[in-house]
């Protein structure tokens, strides 16, 4: 009885739910994301006409791999239409401080200045600044706090690629909706 019940419940939802105006990000939807274009583009087949420019450093090379997952996952667009430019700042802030003036605990912070524009005109389409904080503690082997350290780095490139993923994607959106 209860299966019965559960299965009427999500029968009902189903309509319900596509009547709010939901539509997934980066799915599939009837407006065109670049205007003019004859059939409905998706907001991932833009996002997938982005050409990343190199970061400097190795976690640059870190952050654009995870953007180059995230946003062209089929290979570099060999015609694209944006560029992405990015650049990257770093600042550690001790946490916990003992009595001996010792910090044992950081907040790792990454920002990201990037900036979206039109690969043959060069036009400003999007820019922004984006953070990621992280976490690591410092332990009493120097290799489990530099490997600390590495991990914090890499888990907040991949939390800043995914957010940015997101917000070119919201504004790919914007601008479908715009006209």
């Amino acid at each position: 009885m209860r299966t019965v019940l559960t299965a009427a419940a999500l029968i009902l939802a189903v309509p319900a739910l596509s009547a709010c105006g939901f539509s997934p990000l980066y799915g599939r939807s009837d407006i065109a994301v670049v205007p003019g274009k004859q059939d409905a583009s998706l907001v991932r087949d833009e996002l997938a006409q982005i050409e990343i420019d190199p970061i400097p450093t190795r976690l640059g090379l870190t952050m654009r791999n995870n953007l180059l997952d995230l946003l062209t996952p089929d290979g570099e667009p060999t015609a694209p239409i944006y560029r992405l430019t990015i650049t990257l700042r770093e600042h550690n802030e001790g946490l916990l401080i003992q009595d001996d003036s010792s910090i044992t605990r950081y907040n790792y912070r990454l920002r990201a200045a990037y900036v979206l524009r039109d690969f043959k005109s060069g036009q400003v389409l999007q820019s922004g600044e984006e953070s990621a904080v992280a976490a690591w503690n410092v332990a009493d082997s120097q290799f489990a706090t530099l490997s600390a350290e590495k991990d914090v780095r890499t888990r907040a490139a991949r939390e800043l690629s995914q957010t940015l993923r997101l917000r070119l994607g919201v504004a790919f959106e914007q601008r479908a909706r715009a006209g």
